[in-house]
């Protein structure tokens, strides 16, 4: 939903909107994590993307000559997203994550020959010997990184000239309203109330009762989430092109690059 829906809804001008509420910082509370795996590790993902998907496009489209490789930082979803990218290229893709989460994908994925998921710190990508690549984060900014400008710099510094960063995450401006408008509104306040209060407490409380259930995930990571505006400025500032997109109602994508490799993956 963008905001002239919400408009519409609500009755209500941009400006009388709820204030998109402070980023919750994942990393400051560990029990997000453990959320966070207690539903990635028990849920199916696709293993198909439709024409046109994203990532899809990346796969099929990169103009980086072979020997270069794909790189998904985060490993989301137990490495459904680089599955998904070795699917559409023979290239090499590589997915940096935690070693929980790499230990997790390897028992998903360990069959395409393609694909290999690395442990690493993805602040520091560079140093762990990856350079000259398209680089893909879709889905990680929420739970893995609290230095917004560390990351954008991580990325970049193993991006081909030539290569294209793409990144899709929840957009916490539109998704906090989406789900005040939504049947979900007083589930989503309630957790958002445990969140700002003592959310340790609670979270063992939903355990014990087997009510941590994928939408508690979906509604940590939109308060945890940066905005489109959020991750954009700071590679403007670096002088790269940000393409929007809107994948879904409450998420932003954006292809990142050089005005004529953007072009390039356009005209294709």
């Amino acid at each position: 939903m963008d905001f002239d829906e919400i408009r519409r809804v609500l009755g209500r001008s941009r400006e009388q909107l709820l204030p998109t509420p402070p980023r919750l910082p994942w990393r400051e509370h560990p029990f997000l994590e453990e959320l966070y795996y207690s539903v990635v590790e028990s849920t199916e993902y696709p293993r198909d993307a439709p024409r046109g998907h994203p990532v899809r496009m990346l796969g099929e489209r990169s103009a980086l000559p072979l020997n270069f490789p794909l790189v998904e930082v985060g490993c989301f979803g137990s490495g459904f997203i680089a599955s998904l990218i070795a699917r559409y290229t023979s290239r090499n893709v590589v997915s940096v994550g935690s070693p929980r989460a790499v230990a997790s994908t390897q028992m998903c994925y360990n069959n395409q020959q393609n694909l290999l998921f690395v442990p690493g710190d993805v602040y520091h990508l560079k140093e762990q010997g990856i350079e000259n690549a398209a680089v893909v984060c879709s889905s990680a900014f929420f739970h893995t990184y609290n230095d917004l400008e560390s990351a954008i710099d991580s990325f970049l510094a193993i991006m081909h000239p030539e290569g294209i960063l793409y990144l899709e995450e929840f957009d916490r401006k539109l998704a906090y309203q989406d789900f005040l408008l939504s049947d979900d509104a007083l589930e989503f306040e309630a957790v958002e109330h445990i969140f700002k209060q003592s959310p340790e407490r609670h979270f063992a409380f939903l355990q014990e009762r087997n009510l941590i259930k994928p939408m508690l995930l979906t509604y940590a990571a939109t308060l945890s989430a940066y905005t489109f505006d959020e991750v954009a400025q700071p590679l403007r500032v670096r002088e790269y092109t940000c393409v929007a997109i809107r994948p879904k109602p409450t998420t932003f994508g954006m292809f990142v690059g050089k005005d004529h490799v953007l072009r390039r993956l356009d005209a294709r």
